[in-house]
């Protein structure tokens, strides 16, 4: 069952399979963002989603700051 999938990851991952892939999904972004020079829409759509503003909200409640910040931060190596 759904219930027991959910119990079962949760116990080997330690968090639900809906935050691990947020994770995943934000975490493979931020590599995106460092690596290449992809428009901040495509790397978007690329993981997954609908578009760059829920990207962009996303990504600054795990980071603490916009994908544009954080490429520039980035950049700078700061």
């Amino acid at each position: 069952s759904r219930t027991r999938f959910a119990h079962e990851f949760q116990h080997a991952f330690g968090q639900g399979p809906i935050a691990y892939l947020t994770e995943w999904r934000l975490q493979r972004a931020a590599a995106q963002l460092r690596r290449t020079n992809q428009r901040i829409a495509d790397i978007a759509y690329g993981n997954g989603y609908s578009n760059a503003a829920a990207f962009s909200r996303a990504f600054s409640l795990k980071f603490g700051v916009s994908p544009s910040h954080a490429r520039r931060r980035a950049r700078s190596g700061t």
